[in-house]
């Protein structure tokens, strides 16, 4: 009978779906051509008693010059379960959502007549697709964009102003499966293509000039080669009369480069699993402190170093839904100096390490934590840099901690932290004529990760950290011995 069939159907449906076997769907009876208001034709699948898009592109996109790929696949809720606030007529302004928690937004119209209407239409859309009405082409406070569930409408006192009540939704609220991955594309037509339409935009910088260079980000560091400084970080200075001390990293930075990635799956409308890191990743380094000092003085530096503020690598809407990626890098500084007599000081070190495989964080429904995805450094080089004048002597300590954080917004964030400690010691000998330098050094890389639980669709509901991991440390390293004749 017709229903047996449907029943067999809508089962099969199920099945389909939940192993994964998009391809099998897509080709079975259940697959169904619609044409929507927009007029473009959607394929569709019965999952529960709920019809629904397949989804299955790839997109190119650039964001402030740097070429993206995105591949995404899977079902989602119908054209028709949302509006577009752009198209409610008389809208003047709304109020801007300040957090994942706010659930009220409130539209100001030019005219009663209008404000009426529009709560003509959003009553509508909420009563034909209770809990899953959506309207789109708002930002927040931030000036990002924003996917709002509504749940309820009302007509203010006023009259030219209504409120929907309401929550923040995301990716989880409007597919019920989704393979999402999104990278970073260094074909050189596509790099060349990106830069040249941001160029009067001020785009950010972190290909440098040639096109075919990896992805470049990190603190203090020239885009154009991923491995020098940007320019000289001041860290201490004083003077009273004749007397002064300058304190400089006159070569301190943090250079990622490589090829970023972001990978979410989303099943049955809950997250299975999450990737973002780098593949190929370079790790290039510096952390040389300059003492120039005219006097014996004592120094200690402990502070927070803001030099790279919040950059959004990615804004990228998937449908409706936008996603956002994006960085930070806080710096932590902390040094104590001892010198005697005067004279001028460079002691540090530089180092590289390459990873070809790549290093990522992972998180998946079947294991509760967090973990990184790497293996050891292909390459890892450490050398010393130390100089002096005649006369010299000094013992430093010095700790430059850069802090990578990288945000999906309303889902995870992470922390790659570079911890490196340099100590110095320089002593002058007047017998010899040399200044000599002893450089060791201890470098750890760590990692921390956790969730936003304030989304509910991820099905995490509590703000637990994973982590700090070390998963690189040389240990306590001792450089050999720089001798400079004075």
């Amino acid at each position: 009978s017709s229903s047996a069939v449907t029943m067999s159907s809508r089962r099969a449906n199920s099945v389909c779906l939940a192993a994964a076997m998009l391809a099998a769907c897509l080709a079975s009876s259940m697959a169904t051509p619609i044409i929507p208001n927009g007029g473009e034709i959607e394929q569709t699948v019965l999952v529960g008693n709920r019809m629904l898009r397949v989804v299955d592109a790839q997109e190119e996109f650039c964001h402030s010059g740097i070429p993206y790929n995105a591949t995404y696949s899977g079902v989602a809720l119908q054209q028709r379960h949302f509006m577009d606030v752009n198209g409610l007529k008389g809208l003047v302004t709304y109020t801007r959502p300040t957090s994942n928690k706010q659930s009220k937004l409130v539209f100001e119209f030019a005219s009663a007549k209008q404000a009426a209407v529009a709560a003509v239409e959003l009553k509508q859309l909420i009563s034909e697709h209770e809990g899953d009405s959506f309207v789109h082409g708002m930002k927040d406070s931030k000036g990002k964009d924003i996917l709002f569930r509504a749940l309820l409408v009302k007509l203010r006192a006023d009259e030219t102003s209504l409120v929907v009540l309401g929550e923040i939704a995301g990716l989880g609220d409007v597919f019920h499966d989704l393979d999402l991955t999104i990278m970073t594309d260094k074909r050189s037509h596509r790099v060349a293509s990106c830069m040249q339409s941001a160029a009067a935009k001020a785009p950010m910088h972190m290909f440098g000039d040639e096109h075919d260079k990896d992805f470049c980000l990190g603190l203090n560091v020239d885009h154009d080669d991923c491995k020098s400084p940007d320019q000289t970080i001041d860290l201490y200075s004083w003077s009273q009369g004749v007397l002064s001390v300058d304190v400089t990293c006159s070569d301190c930075f943090a250079g990622l480069s490589g090829e970023v990635f972001v990978n979410i799956v989303i099943q049955t409308g809950r997250l299975a699993k999450a990737e973002a890191g780098f593949r190929k990743l370079k790790l290039e380094s510096a952390f040389v402190l300059d003492i120039l000092a005219t006097a014996d003085y004592n120094v200690g530096v402990d502070k927070d170093l803001a030099l790279v503020p919040p950059k959004t690598l990615f804004s990228f809407n998937v449908l409706t839904v936008p996603v956002e990626f994006w960085f930070q890098i806080p710096v932590h500084v902390y040094a104590n100096l001892e010198l005697s007599a005067q004279g001028e000081i460079t002691a540090g070190f530089t180092s590289s390490k390459k990873w070809d495989d790549g290093m990522f964080f992972v998180w998946t429904k079947d294991h509760p934590d967090w973990k990184i995805d790497h293996e050891s450094p292909k390459s890892t080089t450490f050398t010393p840099v130390f100089n002096g004048s005649a006369q010299a002597n000094a013992n430093a300590e010095l700790t430059v901690q850069p802090s990578i954080q990288f945000y999906l917004d309303r889902v995870f964030h992470t922390n790659l932290d570079l911890i490196p400690d340099m100590t110095a010691n320089a002593q002058w000998s007047t017998d010899t004529r040399q200044l000599c330098g002893e450089v060791d050094y201890d470098v750890k890389l760590q990692a921390t990760a956790n969730f936003d639980a304030d989304v509910s669709w991820l099905g995490i509901h509590e703000h637990k950290q994973w982590g700090p991991y070390v998963f690189f440390d040389t240990g306590s390293t001792e450089l050999a011995q720089v001798c400079v004749p004075l």
